[in-house]
């Protein structure tokens, strides 16, 4: 997969400095022509994403086995994700709810713990009601019966299908709401990411209410 989508990156990129050569001296008679690049530079965009992910799979995948865990304060990982995401959150008039008071720190692989809370978390904003501002809550909490943190993130948004989506929620390039680009990645990536800690990953979900992810550590 590493060696796929390095390989990849050359032939894209000479692709998009071929277009964007093209755009900048061509001469274009048919109206419909800018649409039409509007169309090649998001699948272009589309692409890079997506070898991108690949890469970020095998990347979680080589940092569970170099980078050794570590205590995590979860307050300050989180205030960074969500400033990251500023200008998303701005937009769409997002609201967050931190609640680490009874587990404030929790042992794991620092990078690979960002990027798990950075796709549920960009997801919430992604997959936002219409109409409705998102409202995140993030908070983590030890288990009544281990005493192991479990990290929740969750949101108010359109939700998923459980019933008819569930078994292929965390499968490789499988997407369930086409109205928001995206390359399938996301879940299987944090789904990975959690089963090399040695966790599992819980989902509920409604249509129309929201989705709640619960991540037993």
């Amino acid at each position: 997969m590493y060696t796929a989508s390095h390989d990849l990156k050359q032939p894209i990129h000479n692709m998009a400095g071929i277009f964007e050569e093209l755009t900048r001296t061509a001469y274009f008679r048919d109206p419909e022509a800018i649409k039409l690049i509007s169309y090649f530079e998001r699948s272009l965009a589309q692409i890079f994403k997506t070898i991108d992910d690949l890469s970020a799979i095998v990347r979680g995948q080589r940092e569970q086995q170099e980078i050794p865990a570590e205590d995590v304060a979860l307050a300050p990982l989180v205030s960074e994700i969500i400033g990251s995401l500023q200008e998303q959150a701005r937009q769409a008039d997002a609201t967050f709810e931190l609640d680490f008071a009874t587990c404030p720190v929790v042992t794991f692989v620092r990078p690979n713990l960002q990027s798990l809370l950075f796709n549920l978390i960009s997801n919430s904003l992604k997959y936002a009601a219409p109409g409705r501002p998102p409202c995140i809550r993030i908070r983590s909490a030890p288990d009544a019966v281990s005493g192991r943190p479990i990290l929740t993130v969750q949101d108010n948004g359109i939700g998923i299908d459980m019933e008819r989506f569930g078994p292929q929620l965390f499968q490789l390039f499988r997407r369930f709401h086409t109205h928001v680009d995206g390359t399938g990645m996301g879940l299987y990536l944090v789904n990975r990411i959690v089963q090399n800690h040695g966790g599992r990953l819980e989902v509920s979900s409604a249509i129309d209410e929201g989705t709640t992810f619960q991540i037993y550590l």
